[in-house]
């Protein structure tokens, strides 16, 4: 698996990643994602952790600037996600907008983690579809099962 620039290594830039996400029903799973990308070295936004201490016009504006400085958007898809004038709907238009705007590539990745109509913005990428692995947990310490694991750890490789 890619991973990102150990300290000391000059390979390749470190990949900056959004997370776009339902705060209604993909919550866990942007947490999750966050984590194990952390892990892995990359360098991850999610606002659970980047928005704490932001307050009315700063939160546009810190959406923004983190959107601008990514390299990969994931947009975890979920019936909350993707519901007209969602924030998700705006982060990934904002995305798309800065991208064509500034000439540059941004990789946006959508992730089916809920059964939900996809944007029409989004109909033209191929997404991962995790929707249909159980994520309830054997053990307690681990929300996920060993085959959503597996996939995402796939997908993860594949994306990045």
């Amino acid at each position: 698996m890619q991973q990102a620039d150990q300290p000391g290594e000059s390979t390749q830039p470190k990949k900056r990643i959004f997370i776009s996400y339902g705060r209604l029903d993909a919550t866990e799973v942007a947490a999750w994602l966050h984590q194990e990308l952390v892990a892995l070295g990359y360098d991850v936004w999610l606002d659970q952790h980047d928005l704490q201490q932001a307050t009315g016009a700063e939160w546009e504006r810190k959406i923004e600037d983190a959107i601008r400085k990514s390299n990969v958007m994931i947009a975890l898809m979920s019936p909350h996600s993707v519901r007209e004038h969602s924030v998700c709907r705006h982060e990934i238009d904002m995305a798309l907008g800065l991208a064509s705007k500034e000439h540059r590539e941004l990789l946006i990745v959508p992730v089916m983690v809920n059964r939900c109509d996809r944007p029409l913005r989004l109909h033209a990428l191929q997404y991962i579809d995790l929707a249909g692995f159980d994520r309830l947990a054997v053990y307690p310490a681990n929300p996920f099962s060993a085959d959503f694991n597996s996939f995402t750890n796939f997908a993860i490789f594949v994306i990045l």
